[in-house]
């Protein structure tokens, strides 16, 4: 696996998590530093679970076991925040290893055949990517659209069921875009989203999450943020899409990755 953070760990595979491991992250992300610098003993007996089910946790995450675990989190407690920015390629491949995984892609490419119209919404620089890829889906499905206004998108959740709404925004926290998330959640309609790999508000608002990586970056209150994650996030996401809809031949090669983008835009 990428290198990758406890939290984006969990994000990744919270669906999978029991209830005592979902309280164990929920303490682990709380106090990180006690559980690098506890053994597994201690904190078995902490939440009263044998050491073997710290064990599992720590292997359902990714990690070797425990004692891997243990030193991540202390690495990560321990970097400092003026570490260069990882390139391009780095967010790229990890985007591809980390985030294009089949079975949350198949779980995303049956919600949208499942619905009767599809909503892509978007806004700013990264509505660009949105509308190039609603356009592809919607040569193909004859049901998704790209909707450019937040007060378009309400009208599009008001109307009867059938709706899946496709809500982007890189850092989670864009408000139109979450606040129309949040609409549909309480209306009933599905929620599919793409973000950076991080806990955000449209991911609470999501029925199922696709992610990319792709952190914030300003630079004099300009907004730099790399978009050529998102790029990659969503050709892999689009193969495996028309991959269902039998427009890409079936297996790996039409359900799975496309090879990393050799350029990509900022925002």
């Amino acid at each position: 696996m990428a290198h990758s953070t406890f939290s984006e760990r969990v994000l990744l595979n919270e669906d999978r998590l029991t209830d005592f491991e979902e309280e164990f992250v929920r303490f682990a992300l709380a106090n990180p530093r006690e559980v690098s610098s506890e053994t597994i003993k201690a904190l078995s007996e902490r939440f009263f679970v044998s050491p073997n089910s710290i064990m599992r946790l720590a292997r359902k995450l990714g990690y070797e076991g425990f004692s891997d675990m243990r030193i991540s989190l202390a690495h990560e407690i321990g970097q400092r925040p003026e570490e260069a920015i990882p390139t391009t390629e780095a967010l790229v491949r990890k985007t591809f290893e980390l985030c294009c995984r089949e079975d949350r892609q198949h779980k995303a490419s049956a919600l949208m055949r499942g619905a009767e119209r599809v909503a892509i919404f978007a806004v700013g620089e990264t509505a660009y990517a949105a509308h190039a890829f609603a356009r592809v889906f919607e040569a193909f499905d004859n049901k998704t659209e790209f909707v450019t206004y937040e007060n378009q998108v309400r009208h599009e959740i008001a109307r009867d069921r059938g709706l899946l709404l496709f809500a982007i925004s890189m850092s989670g926290e864009t408000p139109q875009v979450v606040n129309v998330a949040r609409e549909a959640k309480e209306k009933g309609v599905p929620v599919l989203s793409m973000t950076n790999l991080t806990h955000n508000s449209l991911v609470r608002s999501a029925t199922l999450s696709l992610f990319c990586c792709s952190p914030q970056e300003h630079v004099d209150g300009i907004n730099i943020t790399d978009l050529t994650p998102l790029f990659a996030a969503m050709m892999s996401f689009e193969r495996c899409y028309l991959g269902s809809l039998g427009v890409l031949p079936a297996g790996p090669d039409g359900a799975g990755r496309t090879a990393p983008p050799a350029t990509g835009s900022r925002s």
